[in-house]
């Protein structure tokens, strides 16, 4: 698809001691098109009118593109644009088609500048504006992966480490209910039957799948029968 590959400004391109005339002559010779930002005070300018001059050696009416800045038509138009057409036994006299910033700048960037560019490029005005529509769905389209990419490494990572605290937790738990079980037996050993089946007990109370329940039951098989009944009581 065509675009605009460069735009020639005098302020930007020209260097300090360059010959004026020479440069801004060889750039509308180079030019495709001329962009005249016609205002009240465009006319007064010799350099000016001397760029349209110059770039109509070489290159036909319909290169010249105009842009209202200020003023009105046709009394901002350069008379060189003013051409005249036989109508009849008369003459007509054709205004140039010019893009209208005189505007507020957003609306005019959003209705007129297509215009200035579709003119340009060489294509049509609708044309341009469903490559503009298209061009938006695609960047909101990479906007909404990129930010749906982010949201889905973000929820996997909270997933990932709720797994490893999770995974901690009950490392943490079952190493809780070994030492218990450890304790309790050894207790049970040394004949402190009640301290080991208090253990035992207090291993019944961490969660299920890591409760020392094989333990209680050796604690309370080596318990002395009346004991545990007293106990449970």
């Amino acid at each position: 698809k065509e675009k605009i590959e460069r735009v020639f400004r005098d302020e930007e391109e020209l260097e300090i001691g360059s010959d004026l005339s020479a440069k801004i002559d060889e750039a509308l010779a180079c030019s495709d098109a001329l962009i005249v930002i016609c205002s009240k005070e465009y006319n007064q300018s010799k350099w000016c009118l001397h760029e349209i001059e110059e770039f109509l050696k070489t290159h036909p009416y319909s290169s010249i593109f105009t842009v209202l800045s200020d003023g009105e038509p046709p009394y901002v138009f350069p008379d060189i644009l003013m051409r005249t057409v036989p109508d009849g036994d008369s003459v007509r006299t054709i205004e140039p088609f010019a893009c209208d910033y005189r505007a507020d700048m957003k609306d005019a960037s959003r209705t007129e500048l297509p215009r200035l560019i579709a003119g340009l490029i060489g294509c049509s005005y609708d044309e341009l504006m469903m490559r503009q529509a298209q061009y938006r769905r695609k960047r909101l389209t990479a906007i909404l992966l990129s930010v749906g990419t982010v949201l889905a490494a973000f929820i996997g990572y909270l997933i990932y480490s709720n797994a490893v605290i999770q995974r901690h937790y009950m490392e943490t738990l079952k190493s809780e209910s070994r030492n218990l079980s450890e304790q309790a037996l050894q207790k049970l050993s040394d004949r402190y039957r009640f301290d080991a089946l208090e253990l035992a007990l207090d291993g019944v109370e961490l969660p299920e799948n890591v409760a020392p329940g094989v333990v209680v039951v050796a604690v309370a098989v080596h318990v002395e029968r009346a004991f545990l009944v007293r106990f449970l009581d």
